[in-house]
């Protein structure tokens, strides 16, 4: 967690000019404010599975790994958690709730399910984690940390808490609130990887799904940490409230060393799950640890 710290004073006086301001002014402001917030950071591994849809031409089909990431060689646009040319690749906590970052309605979809390498983790900054402890007693991510945030909170200067605590609401308002614009949330996202180089990921709350959690990947190292665990071709139908039914599921079974996907015959017509690569996918072209026999 970072040291830095704001008075309250400047805090509300800051958040209260927000909405008054102009976009560069904003932009300042939210600079100003990520540069002095206690920002947890969470070094996250093994355990979790994490999902990736992407919305399908009728009939069309996914033959390489490339094809379920980012777009290699192709300029990053700006998103909720980047800003244009830095490239993140957006996932969710569940399977419905990929579906929902990309809005399918009634569609043929690529789901891709992530892993964390068994012997690797990352950095993940869960935005907002302060706030969601304090009001609810647990955090997005922090599980058993909780308890450790809840004690420094208690013994923090209340004023000092107080001030940590809008700032840690504000900022993550701000990242999940915006809709088609991302001039504002991505200025907080890239603050906060200017702040802290090391951090691999941002956690932050779904704007499409209530409850859900998504997580913005650096791509520059993302395969030093990740691989695939599954990859299904289905149709996706929106049920109501975030909910959907999947059909005419058919899985990879298998991925070759240079990311060829290799799919199964068989078409499930209601699919349950779907079929885990073991072991998951890695790319073996990527730098390996030194350590690793």
């Amino acid at each position: 967690m970072s040291d830095s710290s704001m008075p309250l004073a400047e805090v509300v006086q800051r958040v209260r000019a927000f909405d008054g301001a102009s976009i560069d002014q904003k932009v300042e402001t939210l600079r100003t404010l990520v540069k002095g917030h206690k920002i947890t950071c969470l070094k996250w591994g093994r355990g979790w599975r994490y999902r990736r849809a992407r919305v399908l031409e009728p009939g069309q089909m996914i033959h390489h790994v490339g094809d379920l990431i980012w777009r290699e060689g192709v300029t990053p646009k700006i998103g909720r958690a980047n800003a244009a040319g830095f490239g993140v690749l957006y996932l969710g906590d569940r399977r419905d709730t990929a579906l929902s970052e990309v809005r399918a309605k009634d569609d043929d979809v690529v789901i891709s399910e992530f892993v964390i390498r068994p012997d690797r983790t990352m950095m993940v900054a869960p935005l907002g984690e302060m706030i969601q402890v304090q009001r609810t007693g647990r955090g997005f991510l922090a599980g058993n940390a909780s308890g450790a945030i809840t004690e420094m909170m208690n013994n923090m200067d209340p004023s000092a808490g107080k001030a940590m605590l809008i700032t840690d609401a504000f900022l993550l308002n701000v990242l999940t609130h915006a809709d088609d614009d991302y001039t504002l949330s991505s200025a907080v996202a890239m603050a906060i990887y200017e702040k802290l180089p090391g951090v691999d990921a941002i956690a932050f709350p779904s704007r499409r799904q209530y409850g859900a959690l998504n997580f913005a990947v650096r791509v520059e190292r993302f395969w030093d940490a990740w691989g695939i665990m599954a990859v299904q071709r289905a149709h996706a139908r929106h049920l109501a409230e975030g909910f959907y039914e999947v059909s005419d599921g058919r899985d990879v079974t298998g991925i070759g060393t240079n990311g060829t996907l290799e799919w199964s015959d068989i078409i499930d017509p209601t699919p349950n799950g779907v079929m885990q690569l073991d072991p998951p996918w890695f790319d073996l072209a990527e730098p390996q640890d030194p350590t690793e026999p």
